[in-house]
């Protein structure tokens, strides 16, 4: 049987026509520093950590923004809104 049409039937329902480009975007945005702040907080509910943390010091978004100026990637991704 071959399974790559299910396969590949089953990303593009679970993906809902996200392109690859936008769902692997290397930015830190909105998006990003929602879904880590959320699982910090989900960490501390659960009793993995003792106690919550500002994730947003913790990112240097100066690499990100020197690699994208060098290779002329500006604006190649967009942010992504909040969910």
């Amino acid at each position: 049987m071959d399974e790559a049409p299910r396969c590949s039937s089953w990303i593009q329902r679970t993906r809902g026509g996200e392109s690859a480009r936008d769902r692997d975007s290397p930015l830190v945005d909105a998006y990003v520093v929602a879904r880590y702040k959320a699982s910090i907080a989900d960490a501390r509910r659960l009793g993995l950590i003792r106690t919550t943390f500002d994730f947003e010091p913790w990112v240097d978004r100066s690499f990100l923004d020197q690699a994208l100026r060098e290779e002329k990637l500006e604006g190649f991704w967009k942010p992504r809104a909040l969910p």
